[in-house]
């Protein structure tokens, strides 16, 4: 029985050895553990090692003897490995893709005349005097540019502004008789049909300089008579205030409220000076809604020249300022001492209201002061000043109907060269009423019925041929302006 039992224990050692010999032999490369090392064998002469002695008999209390083991499952043969390959030369990693070329700026949706401003128009009017005046060519008085009886063309204009970014440009160029009268001086320097040129930069959003030859910043009415309530410009217009100046002007609206402007230019009227000075101009304007607007304006610097010429048989005296009968002087020009210190000065307030979108009203108020020399050679002060009321109602799209009234009053005949029985300067007081009706059958016609009394302190006004002079002067026009326009902005 003990040789039974000894014969199953090294069956059973046997068969696991067996077992694991056979794993690890299948992985190959692992080498099966290392076994205890086997015992010696005896010395020589020694005697043989005895028998185990078979284990004592498990006590009665003891479990019955173990089942015999369960043959181990046959384990799954592991694959061999792979072999190695001889190690490959790692592959190039993919190169980077070339930079994208820069994609072209896409091509501008906005051509370059796209910002293109156009605007052209035609005035022609016909005027009766009911003073019935001879010649007829400049016989309304204190006229701006309706100074003409019979048929008439005033002027042709064509406005160009073209806005690039921050930098633009505005040419606006008339011709006809009245673009000589606007222009004064200018027609001298061949400037006779250039109303306006100058160059425009915006370097941020608030501030605009413009830099050349503009519209003055102050007064209610226009040049271009369609752009006005009335279609004969008043006597404020004309007599009292700027028409346009040459040099740079300033804009800064820091809110929609209030924009203030300043300008530097070289004087009433003109782009070539007549003196050394410049004239200064500050406005502040003042919007608090779409309904109502101010703004008050004023300019000061000399406006006189300060050179004088004396033809032959005349000099410069230096007392009067003046050229006075000298036989033996010869044609000269002379300075006028002091012209740069004589200054002109001018304040301006506009106030503008549109209670109804039918009905829009103005106010014009000016009051002027000059330095000037007497006949004597003196300094004393020239004084001018006048205000305008107007107001102008739309029945319809097609009919509307304005009115004006003024009042301008010359101390001392500066700039209406009103004079006295002796020949003097005198002082000057004129009233004016004007009833104006139109007609807008299209849009690109205005046809306006312009009924004007002028009522004057003195006899000013022409009257027949010879006949003297008038205090009145009643007119009615009837002008008809045909405009045409284009905004180049995406196809308006």
């Amino acid at each position: 029985m003990t040789d039974c039992r000894r014969s199953c224990l090294v069956l059973s050692l046997c068969l696991g050895c067996a077992s694991a010999a056979w794993v690890n032999t299948a992985r190959a490369q692992v080498p099966p553990p290392a076994g205890p090392a086997p015992s010696a064998p005896p010395a020589e002469g020694q005697p043989p090692l005895p028998p185990l002695a078979p284990p004592p008999p498990p006590p009665a209390s003891l479990e019955p003897p173990l089942a015999p083991p369960t043959p181990l499952a046959q384990p799954q043969p592991v694959p061999p490995p792979v072999p190695l390959s001889a190690p490959q030369a790692a592959a190039p990693a993919p190169s980077a893709p070339p930079p994208a070329a820069a994609a072209p700026a896409p091509a501008s949706d906005k051509p370059w005349y796209d910002l293109f401003k156009l605007e052209g128009f035609a005035d022609g009017y016909f005027s009766f005097n009911y003073n019935r005046p001879r010649p007829q060519a400049g016989s309304n008085t204190f006229r701006a540019y309706d100074n003409n009886n019979g048929f008439a063309l005033a002027w042709v204009g064509v406005d160009v502004a073209h806005e690039i970014g921050p930098v633009g440009g505005t040419l606006s160029l008339r011709f006809g008789p009245a673009a000589r009268v606007f222009a004064g001086p200018d027609a001298d320097h061949g400037l006779e049909n250039v109303r306006q040129a100058f160059g425009t930069w915006k370097p941020i959003k608030q501030l605009t300089l413009d830099f050349g030859k503009f519209d003055t910043i102050v007064g209610a009415e226009v040049a271009d008579s369609h752009k006005n309530p009335n279609y004969t410009r008043g006597a404020l217009y004309w007599l009292g205030q700027p028409l346009f100046h040459t040099g740079l002007r300033a804009t800064w609206q820091p809110t929609d409220l209030l924009t203030f402007k300043i300008m530097v230019a070289n004087g009433w009227n003109r782009t070539v000076d007549n003196n050394l000075g410049k004239t200064l101009g500050a406005q502040i304007g003042l919007t608090p809604s779409s309904k109502f607007g101010a703004a008050v304006t004023w300019l000061g610097g000399p406006e006189q020249d300060e050179t004088i010429s004396c033809g032959d048989g005349f000099a410069y005296d230096a007392a009067t300022h003046g050229c006075v009968a000298n036989a033996a002087a010869t044609t000269g020009t002379y300075r006028n001492n002091g012209a740069n210190q004589r200054w002109r000065h001018l304040i301006d307030l506009v106030l503008t209201a549109s209670p109804t979108d039918a009905l829009a009203l103005s106010l014009n108020g000016d009051y002027a002061i000059e330095k000037i020399l007497d006949a004597t050679g003196a300094q004393k002060n020239a004084r001018w000043m006048g205000a305008a009321l107007a107001g102008r109602f739309a029945f319809s799209d097609t009919w509307a109907a304005a009115l004006r009234g003024e009042l301008f009053r010359d101390n001392d005949g500066l700039m209406t060269g009103a004079v006295d029985a002796q020949g003097s300067p005198a002082d000057l007081k004129l009233y004016t009423g004007t009833l104006t009706l139109e007609a807008k059958p299209s849009e690109w016609m205005i046809v306006r019925l312009d009924n004007r009394v002028d009522v004057a302190s003195q006899e000013v006004f022409r009257k027949e041929v010879n006949g003297g002079a008038s205090k009145t002067q009643f007119t009615s026009l009837l002008g008809v302006v045909i405009t045409a326009g284009h905004t180049w902005e995406r196809g308006k």
